[in-house]
């Protein structure tokens, strides 16, 4: 998600295979969604973006694109069924959970909206900080090879 000057977004779909009938759908909803195409390094896509949501209650698979946000510094937006392979992001400052609705997603867009651009700042940092500690080889090498 990216922000625009006023209090709109843009929502930007990003993967292999994205369903022709979205673009059906956003006629109807009049939403503003881009479908990108295929990008050939994803963090550095995510970079340009502000927000990364991931609004599913399903949570296999999701953990390598919430690290990819992270480590791009978004703000992520997540539900509490991501927890269940990732409780730690439950003690992310830049990780917003929320239940896996319309009237959550949408508060969580206009928080994020009325930030500083201070408070933005930090949550960029917090999100790296939080990915470098529990996420980046060094650290995650750590804890597997003491399991050994």
């Amino acid at each position: 998600v990216k922000m625009t000057e006023s209090l709109n977004f843009n929502f930007y779909l990003i993967g292999h295979d994205v369903d022709a009938s979205l673009k059906k759908k956003q006629k109807n909803l009049k939403l503003n969604i881009q479908i990108l195409p295929p990008v050939e390094n994803f963090e550095s896509a995510l970079s340009k973006m502000n927000i990364f949501i991931i609004p599913s209650d399903y949570y296999i698979g999701v953990r390598t694109r919430i690290c990819g946000a992270l480590s791009a510094g978004n703000y992520c937006i997540i539900t509490k069924a991501v927890l269940m392979n990732m409780p730690e992001l439950k003690y992310c400052k830049s990780v917003k959970i929320v239940n896996n609705n319309n009237n959550d997603l949408l508060k969580s867009f206009v928080s994020y909206h009325n930030f500083s651009d201070k408070k933005k700042i930090q949550l960029n940092k917090e999100s790296k900080k939080f990915f470098k500690k529990h996420y980046f080889y060094p650290s995650a090498s750590k804890k597997f090879l003491s399991i050994i």
